[in-house]
């Protein structure tokens, strides 16, 4: 807890306070007393900075130090780190928690700093907002129209894409993006040579109805060996000489002539060509000449013959038409290269065959037969290998001729594409519009964040409002029959309190009214704190402005607030930790005795009092104050004192004597003539108008605000204080009745 004002320096009318000796410490429940313009509220804002845990704006030089029984005293210097929870009802939050809108309008009431605030700062959220969409608008513009730009643009490139390509499928910008998409990372990869580009055209916008038929294979067909395996044996070899005719053998076509004779002459007896005798014994010498050898050899000679004929190669009988026309090219060179090696291989077997013949009709002749040379069987395989790859590639074209239009489509496709990104600089655009999307991003995150905190905002304005039922008990207790309650309303969307008058909008309230509903929202702010008993709480004149209906009502209400008893240690106890309540009216300090604490070690009195003009002092309640149960008794004594002092010229009797007399006045003459009249004419019906004249006029100089400094000035007026103070006193002793029952109360 709290334990004293140590000192308190440039803080108001405290420039130089320092406790004094005989002052108590604070105690759990604290009454402070003063005059207005004391200091009460200067001593109310001290509190408030150690409630906010920061000096209050209007005194910025100022220090302070206040005590506490853990012996952490909260300086200035300390403010930032205390953990004391502190709470203030003074000018200042009512200024910071409430929000009265016009007077002459609807009054709109924002109950609750975090509202006020919340609220303010909704406002600044809208218009944030505001910039926010705009700027949303213009980013989200700017990307549309590019977008738009781009798109017709690449519609017309898929469709010229589309013609070029002689496409039937479908083929759109959105087709064009997915092959933008491919070559995005690496356009220049994707591109073909203009030569390619013919081609692959070619076969893009190739016809169906041009599949040529598959050409066989020569796979077999163009097998090459060596064609003089035995036949240079056959070519040396010689018949066996024993019956040999001489002539015959040196005269072949002779000997053709005779073997083919023999064949004509078996079984016959007579010469078919001369018709003469035929001997048998020359016809056995010339049979004998035709030996058994020869008709061997002879007989492997003949199949040498037909192993040279199935050796010769044929050229494949193909033609231009039977090729693909993009195969067209290397047609005619391994066309002419395949023909040129099988005349070569087939000549040479044509040599060897001719050489056979010779054999043949000169079987004992010895026939020479050239080398053969390897290099035309390789020269035959070498183009037929690459005709038949030619050959092989004109088949898979046939084969895959729908994959390979698809291909060449599929590569012209990226192809064009990549022309086109690389034209419309599509990097830097997508660049830009990264760039673009950002913004537009932020501004949408941004106010999606300003969004979701206004409804944090609102919530916290309608969580505020839920105390709405137990305000209006609270208002209908300090403001019995004024009829005045808050209610419920919607602005911009959001729950409001508004104030009513017998259901209608309540104008021109008065600063009674206004206090007493400031006070109860501060109560029901206390109870926000989840531990009430942890508070301490200073409350600074709640009862400003109220009549003594209202004071009685505002003290009931802190007594049931601020008090219970505890059964079990049977004993009152506050509901927080420690209370300080300051007033001016001795009325409510009268009620304020009889609160339900009375032990003098848990409750202490305090009197703030003004000891020369702008400088005031904290000290223990007077004994005078004290003794006195009612306002207009202490006022007497005021007034009597200072008509029986000696020193006429003490300045602070001086301070408090103007207000005194001033209120006395009022008392006075309202109990002489209860009219509701002011008090300056109740006091010429009462002192009749001279006097009466004479005496308001002194009051309603020096009672005001700035008594003291015309106090202080000795002003002329001054030197007629005393008189009317004597004169005051004089009107009252005449009232002997009512005279005696004020000494009495002196006694």
């Amino acid at each position: 807890m709290l334990k004293a004002f140590e000192k308190i320096r440039r803080f108001g009318v405290f420039d130089h306070y320092s406790r004094p000796a005989d002052i108590e410490d604070f105690a759990e429940l604290n009454l402070i007393y003063g005059w207005n313009y004391a200091g009460k509220t200067t001593l109310s804002r001290v509190f408030r900075s150690v409630e906010k845990q920061a000096l209050h704006p209007d005194y910025g030089s100022a220090e302070f130090e206040i005590s506490t029984h853990n012996n952490s005293p909260v300086t200035v210097n300390s403010l930032a780190t205390h953990s004391l929870k502190v709470r203030v009802f003074n000018s200042d939050f009512v200024k910071d928690n409430l929000s009265w809108d016009g007077e002459a309008f609807n009054p709109i009431l924002l109950l609750g700093q975090q509202s006020i605030q919340a609220q303010q700062e909704i406002v600044k959220n809208d218009a944030l907002l505001i910039r926010l969409r705009e700027g949303y608008r213009r980013k989200a513009a700017t990307i549309r129209r590019r977008d738009e730009a781009l798109r017709e643009k690449k519609t017309e490139q898929a469709k010229g894409i589309k013609q070029t390509l002689q496409l039937v499928e479908a083929f759109t910008a959105t087709h064009l993006n997915q092959d933008l998409s491919t070559v995005g990372s690496n356009p220049a990869e994707h591109l073909q040579t203009d030569g390619e580009v013919v081609d692959l055209l070619q076969a893009a916008t190739a016809d169906e109805r041009g599949i040529l038929p598959k050409i066989d294979r020569l796979e077999g067909r163009m097998s090459v060996v060596d064609p003089t395996d035995g036949i240079y044996e056959l070519l040396a070899q010689k018949p066996s000489m024993a019956n040999t005719i001489k002539y015959l053998a040196e005269h072949a076509q002779v000997a053709d002539w005779v073997r083919t004779g023999l064949a004509l002459h078996n079984n016959k007896d007579k010469c078919e060509f001369c018709g003469n005798q035929l001997e048998s014994k020359r016809m056995e010498c010339l049979r004998a000449h035709f030996s058994k050898d020869i008709e061997v050899l002879e007989a492997l000679l003949r199949k040498k013959q037909i192993e040279l004929l199935n050796l010769r190669l044929r050229a494949p009988d193909l033609h231009k038409s039977d090729f693909y026309p993009q195969l067209r090219s290397d047609l005619e060179a391994y066309q002419s290269n395949l023909w040129r090696s099988i005349k070569s291989y087939n000549d040479y077997l044509d040599i060897l065959s001719a050489l056979v013949d010779e054999k043949l009709s000169a079987p004992f002749n010895q026939v020479e037969c050239p080398r053969y040379d390897e290099e035309l069987g390789e020269d035959v395989r070498r183009a037929s290998v690459l005709f038949d790859l030619l050959i092989q590639k004109n088949n898979e074209i046939t084969a895959t001729f729908g994959e390979t239009k698809r291909q060449a489509s599929a590569k012209l496709k990226l192809h064009y594409a990549a022309k086109f990104f690389i034209a419309e600089r599509l990097d830097l655009y997508q660049q830009t519009s990264l760039l673009l999307e950002k913004q537009k991003s932020w501004y949408e995150q941004a106010g999606n964040r300003l969004s979701a905190r206004n409804k944090v905002l609102h919530a916290q304005i309608s969580q505020a409002q839920k105390g709405r039922e137990e305000l209006n008990d609270f208002i209908a207790k300090f403001l019995v029959g004024s009829n005045v309650a808050v209610a419920v309303t919607t602005v911009d969307g959001a729950e409001r309190f508004q104030l009513m008058r017998n259901d209608v909008p309540a104008k021109n309230l008065s600063e009674g009214e206004r206090t007493a509903i400031a006070y109860a929202f501060f109560l029901i702010k206390l109870k926000e704190d989840t531990d009430m008993s942890d508070l301490i709480v200073y409350v600074d004149d709640p009862i400003s402005s109220l009549d003594s209906n209202h004071i009685f009502q505002i003290n009931a209400v802190t007594k049931e607030f601020f008090f219970w008893y505890d059964s079990a240690e049977k004993k009152t106890k506050l509901t927080v930790k420690q209370l300080f309540i300051s007033t001016h009216n001795f009325e409510f300090l009268s009620l304020a005795k009889e609160l339900p604490i009375q032990k003098k070690n848990r409750r202490s009195f305090y009197f703030v009092k003004r000891v020369c003009p702008g400088r005031s002092t904290f000290i223990a309640m007077p004994p005078s104050i004290m003794r006195y149960n009612s306002e207009y008794q202490y006022l007497w004594h005021v007034i009597y004192d200072f008509h029986q002092a000696t020193d006429k010229t003490d300045l602070e009797k001086l301070l408090a004597l103007p207000n005194a007399m001033r209120r006395f006045v009022e008392l006075y003459t309202y109990a002489k003539f209860p009219a509701d009249e002011s008090v300056d004419k109740r006091a010429s019906v009462v002192f009749g108008a001279e006097t009466s004249k004479r005496v308001m006029k002194l009051l309603h100089y020096f009672s005001h605000a700035n008594n003291l400094m015309r106090i202080s000035q000795n002003n002329e007026f001054l030197c007629d204080i005393e008189n009317v103070v004597n004169e005051l006193v004089d009107l009252v002793q005449a009232d002997r009745q009512h005279y005696d029952a004020l000494m009495s109360a002196l006694a």
